[in-house]
C-alpha cells in the first residue's frame, strides 16, 4: 500500500489564490485608477457674480452657467494627455477663458513636468485613494496652483467623503482676462479667492464643490494693487452634483471590490484550500495501516 502524501493539487489550488489576490492590487488596481482618471468629464457651475468696468461705476449683477470640460485626447500605460478648459460667459460672449494642455499621471492624478504646455505641479485631479492630507492642485479653475487642506469627514446624502478648502491671494490671471482692456499690457488681473471641495476618497471624485473670490487689476509695473472688477460666487448645478455623486458610488464599489472584497475572498479561498488539503492528507494518513507509528 502506498502512503499517503498531501495533495499537490490542493497546493497549486493555494498559491493560485493567493496569486490571485495579489494580481488584484498589482495588476487590477492599477487598471481601475487609468479607467477612474481618464474619463473625461463635462462640469457645470452655477455662479452668481458682479462686474464693473471702472473704480467709480456701480457694480452689475449676473446669473451664468460656467464650465470645465477635461477632454482625453490620448493614453498610455503612464500619462494621460488632457485638454482642460474652464469657461465663463455670457450670451456667447467670454468673459473668461483658462484653457490648457495637461499631462495626467496615469495612477496618481498628478501633473507630470516636462509634457503638457507649461511646467505644472501638483495634482490634476484627485488621486484614487485620496487621504486626510493636503494637496496642491493645479487644474483649470485657476490659472496657477492651490493649495487645498483637509478639513473633516462629511456625509452627503450617506456617502463618506472628505472636505477640503483652500485659498489662494494675489493670483496672476491676466491670459483668463485678456479680454479687458490693456491687459496684460499695462494692467495685471490678479485673483484672491477661497473655497471648499468635497471628494469621495475611494474613486478621488470631486462631488461638492464651493468657491468665492474677487479680481482686480493691478499695476504691470509694480503689481501695485487698483481696483477691483469681478466678485463671484459659484457651485456645482443640481444636475453636475448628481451626476458626480452617482459616479462616485459606482466607482467606489469597483474599487471596494478589486481593493478589498475580491482579494480577502481570494486569500481566504486559498487558506481554506490549504486546511481542507491538510484535512484529507490527515484522514489518508490514519486510514493507512503503513503510516502509523
Amino acid at each position: 500500500m502506498t502512503r499517503p502524501r498531501f495533495h499537490l493539487r490542493y497546493l497549486f489550488l493555494t498559491i493560485a489564490f493567493w496569486l490571485a489576490a495579489l494580481g488584484c492590487w498589482g495588476l487590477l488596481s492599477p487598471w481601475l485608477d487609468q479607467q477612474i482618471l481618464s474619463a473625461g468629464s463635462v462640469l457645470d457651475y452655477a455662479v452668481e457674480e458682479q462686474w464693473r468696468t471702472a473704480e467709480n461705476e456701480p457694480w452689475e449683477a449676473r446669473t451664468l452657467v460656467a464650465q470645465r470640460h477635461d477632454q482625453v485626447l490620448f493614453q498610455t500605460s503612464k500619462i494621460i494627455m488632457v485638454q482642460g478648459d474652464l469657461i465663463w460667459s455670457t450670451d456667447d460672449h467670454p468673459q473668461f477663458i483658462n484653457q490648457g494642455l495637461y499631462a495626467v499621471d496615469a495612477r496618481t492624478g498628478e501633473n507630470l513636468p516636462g509634457y503638457g504646455d507649461l511646467e505644472r505641479g501638483g495634482q490634476y485631479y484627485f488621486p484614487p485613494g485620496t487621504q486626510r492630507t493636503a494637496y496642491v492642485l493645479w487644474d483649470p479653475h485657476f490659472i496657477g496652483p492651490r493649495q487645498v487642506s483637509y478639513v473633516r469627514d462629511d456625509q452627503i446624502d450617506g456617502l463618506l467623503v472628505y472636505r477640503f478648502s483652500f485659498l489662494t491671494t494675489g493670483l496672476d490671471e491676466s491670459d483668463g482676462y485678456s479680454s479687458l482692456p490693456e491687459v496684460p499690457e499695462r494692467y495685471l488681473a490678479l485673483t484672491d479667492g477661497r473655497g471648499l471641495i468635497w471628494v469621495e476618497p475611494h474613486s478621488g471624485l470631486i462631488v461638492g464643490y464651493q468657491e468665492h473670490g474677487a479680481s482686480y487689476l493691478a499695476d504691470a509695473a509694480n503689481r501695485r494693487r487698483l481696483s477691483e472688477f469681478h466678485r463671484w460666487e459659484d457651485t456645482f448645478t443640481a444636475e453636475t452634483e448628481a451626476a458626480q455623486l452617482k459616479l462616485a458610488r459606482r466607482w467606489r464599489t469597483w474599487s471596494l471590490l478589486v481593493n478589498s472584497w475580491l482579494p480577502l475572498v481570494l486569500a481566504v479561498a486559498g487558506g481554506l484550500t490549504l486546511v481542507l488539503g491538510g484535512v484529507v492528507w490527515a484522514r489518508e494518513r490514519s486510514a493507512d495501516p503503513e503510516a502509523r507509528p
